[in-house]
């Protein structure tokens, strides 16, 4: 084995299932005319090795970073030049990875996180761009006659430390007219202030800005500002509108923390600075016991509230503009505030927005996501009209999310909820878990993985799950969903008068929600109380089971049916 300095090039095609499923046999013979005619003569011209094809793939190494961007631009520009006139759902892209680092040679093959960082890097590029580390941005900047634009910090999986990223992108969006998914808007969270002239506060205020950051930073739905561009506000006068200006961001997060004796009150404000308006505020008043558990707990709470308040802030605002100009971005929010009416003709427009978001942007992933959970709505709200198809077309669009991105924890959480209609109940928890370990604050993904657990048996473990998903995050519009699982869960476990206490309290938030009906009616059935299920079933009259016929055991399934028997439903 050999250890070695190296700059590593990592290659991939965009959306490569997409096109070998148009023409299979058109896509490799057009890739194999690229790779020898076009690529390995510009490898060998800049001096770069091939050291292996990765399936639609290439891993090469190059002695110096200036080698392999100068590679990386001529590959890109020519492959532009070669596809400009094919329809834009047909052309070949390439997305790059540049990085710096260390490898390890052995019998022509390179190992290392020098090559790890630069696959992962390559998997953050857009469309037709190069995605540098900051190591290799240094060895290139000032000598390149190219736009270099700073993605800030990514976390980048497997890889223990967030890394600095730079990016070259190359040609004109393919609907000039429209922003595409790129221009979404943007988010700073500011330097927490310390209020308390405690300088233990300062650090723990510090510690909590970067938890924070980090924390939106996994939920891949806006871009977030790095800590490097958040702490050079530090101990500045903030003018929110000034700042985003100067950023070209839309969006600023901001908070203070204060301490008196052994309480601490942290308190957030997030703001729309394009419009000059309050989106959200709360604040969090805690014992002071373990500075850095704390600073855990309030940065995934922050970060779990903040997530929806943002989808909800957005989707107010696309509402109000004109669908003509729409983007792969805005598409996008429309569909989810459409989903939000949980009706069939919601929907259905619904995914109509995600499908036109597809057309303007095949590799976005939150478009197929959307897809995606468009099919599971219709599914769990008996909306579907041939079901096992739906489950398929469910599956599908799910699995084509995580392939564009495999490290979306929303992406996860769809493709585990495909698979529990497709009945691979581990399958699911295992995609659920990842769910989470990719983003803690996500609330929504405890709850799913809850929901799978429950469904394979475990009630008690996924009543935990349940309830770290609702504590999260009370304000998320889907809550009474949240509190319907629970409800369902608690059914599940035989004890009836705790899923009454939970199916009443997500009515109480929607009183039409059928599901939790259901599972009231069912526990009501069990306590033999008839006369109260028919009230409840005065009140609402529908019943949809949700996912409680889709029990792993059917004998769960059967418990679930015997109480609306008995509450005289069934």
């Amino acid at each position: 084995m050999e250890r070695r300095l190296a700059a590593i090039l990592a290659a991939d095609v965009v959306g490569y299932t997409r096109l070998m499923g148009k023409d299979e046999a058109g896509t490799l013979q057009r890739m194999n005319s690229l790779r020898q005619n076009l690529i390995e003569p510009l490898l060998a011209e800049h001096r770069g090795r091939l050291v292996k094809l990765l399936g639609d793939g290439l891993l090469v190494e190059f002695a110096s970073a200036l080698d392999a961007i100068f590679c990386a631009l001529a590959w890109q520009n020519a492959v532009a030049e070669l596809e400009e006139g094919r329809d834009a759902d047909s052309r070949i892209r390439f997305r790059i990875g540049i990085n710096l680092g260390d490898v390890i040679a052995e019998a022509g093959d390179i190992f290392g996180d020098g090559v790890n960082i630069a696959a992962r890097l390559e998997g953050i590029a857009r469309p037709s761009s190069i995605c540098l580390s900051e190591d290799a941005y240094r060895q290139v900047r000032g000598k390149v006659d190219a736009v270099f634009e700073d993605m800030g910090e990514q976390i980048l999986k497997n890889v223990a430390d967030p890394i600095r990223t730079y990016q070259i992108a190359f040609g004109e969006p393919e609907n000039p007219a429209a922003p595409q998914a790129e221009d979404k808007p943007g988010l700073i969270v500011l330097p927490f202030t310390n209020l308390s002239g405690d300088p233990e506060q300062a650090f723990f205020a510090d510690g909590l800005t970067e938890d924070i950051i980090a924390a939106l930073s996994a939920w891949r739905y806006f871009p977030v500002a790095s800590r490097g561009t958040s702490f050079h506000f530090k101990g500045k006068a903030a003018d929110a509108r000034r700042i985003a200006t100067e950023l070209g961001v839309r969006y600023v997060l901001e908070g203070s923390v204060r301490r008196s004796g052994n309480r601490s009150r942290i308190s957030v404000q997030l703001s729309d600075a394009v419009a000059d308006a309050q989106v959200w505020n709360d604040h969090f008043d805690r014992d002071v016991e373990d500075l850095f558990a704390l600073q855990d707990e309030i940065a995934q709470r922050i970060a779990a509230v903040v997530s929806p308040e943002l989808e909800k802030a957005e989707g107010r605002r696309i509402r109000t503009a004109s669908p003509a100009n729409f983007g792969a971005w805005e598409m996008v929010q429309r569909g989810v505030a459409l989903l939000q009416e949980f009706t069939p003709e919601g929907n259905a427009a619904a995914r109509d927005m995600f499908e036109q978001a597809i057309r303007l942007d095949p590799a976005y992933t939150k478009a197929y996501t959307g897809l995606a959970y468009s099919y599971h709505r219709d599914i769990f709200w008996d909306f579907a009209g041939n079901r096992d198809e739906w489950i398929r077309r469910f599956l599908e669009a799910a699995t084509q999310a995580v392939r564009l991105d495999d490290t979306d924890s929303s992406a996860q959480l769809v493709l585990g909820y495909a698979n529990i209609w497709a009945r691979r109940f581990d399958l699911a928890e295992a995609e659920l878990r990842r769910a989470v370990e990719l983003h803690p604050g996500n609330a929504f993904a405890h709850v799913a993985l809850g929901e799978a657990i429950d469904l394979s048996g475990r009630p008690i473990e996924a009543h935990l799950h349940i309830h770290k998903g609702i504590d999260l995050n009370r304000r998320d519009p889907r809550v009474h969903t949240f509190v319907g699982a629970l409800a369902r869960v608690h059914l599940n476990a035989r004890d009836y008068e705790q899923a009454v206490g939970a199916a009443r309290d997500a009515l109480e938030t929607r009183p039409d929600y059928p599901h939790a009906n259901a599972y009231l009616l069912s526990a009501l059935g069990h306590l033999g109380l008839k006369d109260e299920a028919r009230i409840a079933w005065d009140r609402c009259p529908t019943v949809l089971p949700g996912f409680a016929t889709a029990y792993r055991d059917p004998a769960d399934v059967a418990h679930y049916l015997d109480g609306l028997e008995k509450a005289g439903i069934a």
